[in-house]
């Protein structure tokens, strides 16, 4: 009984060690982080995350184009915009702020407002659209299926900036097209993992790993 009791004992204590543990992004770090992204353009020259101890995470905004998207009261057509409700985006940009932070808070220290010597990340979501029909999708075409399937994007524009200087502006999007999307997808297979990866690629820029050995 008392080595049935040790093994359980010893078993618990390696499975919370996993759990707290600190996981790190994916590389490549730092500078070379860039390569990442779509597209990152540096403003104000080369620039080194790495030395940012803290960041600022200023609230997500919306493109234009999304927001548009509210007002759509018609059936869309094959190519034509989906509707989008205020309160699915509001969601959604809930989730990706919370994987940006939970990214971020592994490699340096959140700030609760811009300053000096933080870096500021100003992150405004230019695409979004559903694997599934959505309830905005239903309002305007009740006759849809639970099991229409759609492609799905997600795309964001990230502004690092600092002391009111942007030093670099990072674009990503992902549409994998239809052709791509697993026919098992969920409503929000291509956005929930489009979060993750920009969630990591980011936080992999501020990421120095610890020397060999150290």
């Amino acid at each position: 009984m008392m080595r049935i009791v040790t093994l359980a004992a010893c078993l618990m204590i390696a499975v919370s060690a996993c759990a707290t543990s600190p996981s790190v992004p994916s590389g490549p770090y730092g500078q070379a982080a860039q390569s990442r992204f779509d597209d990152f353009t540096e403003t104000a020259g080369a620039t080194d995350f790495t030395q940012y101890n803290a960041v600022f995470l200023a609230p997500i905004t919306v493109s234009d184009e999304i927001a548009e998207r509210y007002d759509i009261r018609r059936p869309a057509l094959s190519g034509s915009p989906r509707p989008l409700s205020p309160a699915l985006v509001e969601a959604k940009i809930a989730e990706l702020r919370e994987d940006l932070e939970a990214a971020l808070v592994q490699v340096t220290s959140l700030a609760d407002a811009p300053g000096a010597d933080i870096l500021t990340l100003e992150v405004e979501l230019i695409a979004l659209d559903a694997n599934r029909p959505t309830q905005a999708d239903f309002a305007v075409s009740p006759g849809l299926s639970l099991q229409s399937l759609y492609s799905g994007e997600a795309g964001a524009i990230v502004t690092f900036s600092t002391d009111d200087t942007v030093l670099a502006v990072a674009r990503d999007i992902d549409r994998p097209g239809l052709d791509l999307t697993e026919p098992g997808a969920g409503i929000w297979s291509t956005a929930d993992r489009f979060f993750r990866r920009l969630a990591d690629k980011t936080a992999a820029l501020l990421y120095s790993p610890a020397p060999a050995g150290a």
